[in-house]
C-alpha cells in the first residue's frame, strides 16, 4: 500500500522540479505572451483584424517554418516577435508552393528582435513563413517567437 503513495509522491516531486527549473531557465512561454499582448492591443487599436497568433521555438542551427493559408488580393500585416531576452536579430521569409518548387516571395530583416511586413498574395494558397534567428544573446542557442498575422 505504501508503494503507490511513494511513487505518486516521487512523480509529483519530479514534476515540481521540472516546473521550477523551467522558470529558472527562462524557458516559460509566459514572458513572450505578455510582451506580445501589448503588440496585439496596438494592432487592434489601429483597427486590424487578427487572423492568427502562433508561438514557437527556433534553434540556432535551424529555421522554423509555419504554413499559413492566405487569401489572394488581401493585404496582410505579418509581424514576427523574438523573445527579447534571448533573440537579438530575427528574419522572416515567405515562400510559395509549400508542396512543390518553392519560390522566395519576400524577405525581411531589420537586425532587431521584432519585424513587420505587409504581404499581398496574388492568389489564395498555402504559404510557408520561415523564421530564422541570425543572432542570439551570448549563452543562448534557442528562443521563443510569436508570429502574428492580421489584415
Amino acid at each position: 500500500m505504501r508503494h503507490p503513495f511513494l511513487i505518486f509522491t516521487f512523480l509529483f516531486f519530479i514534476g515540481y522540479l521540472q516546473l521550477n527549473a523551467q522558470s529558472e531557465n527562462n524557458e516559460s512561454i509566459i514572458p513572450v505572451m505578455k510582451e506580445v499582448e501589448s503588440l496585439i492591443n496596438n494592432l487592434e487599436d489601429d483597427y486590424y483584424t487578427i487572423n492568427s497568433v502562433e508561438f514557437g521555438l527556433v534553434r540556432d542551427s535551424e529555421s522554423s517554418v509555419s504554413q499559413v493559408e492566405l487569401v489572394g488580393g488581401r493585404t496582410y500585416n505579418i509581424m514576427l516577435f523574438g523573445e527579447s531576452s534571448i533573440i537579438m536579430d530575427i528574419d522572416m521569409k515567405i515562400h510559395s508552393e509549400p508542396s512543390g518548387d518553392q519560390v522566395l516571395l519576400k524577405y525581411e530583416n531589420n537586425n532587431e528582435n521584432i519585424l513587420s511586413m505587409d504581404f499581398r498574395p496574388e492568389e489564395s494558397a498555402l504559404y510557408d513563413i520561415e523564421i530564422i534567428v541570425e543572432k542570439f544573446h551570448i549563452g543562448s542557442s534557442a528562443g521563443r517567437y510569436a508570429l502574428i498575422i492580421s489584415h
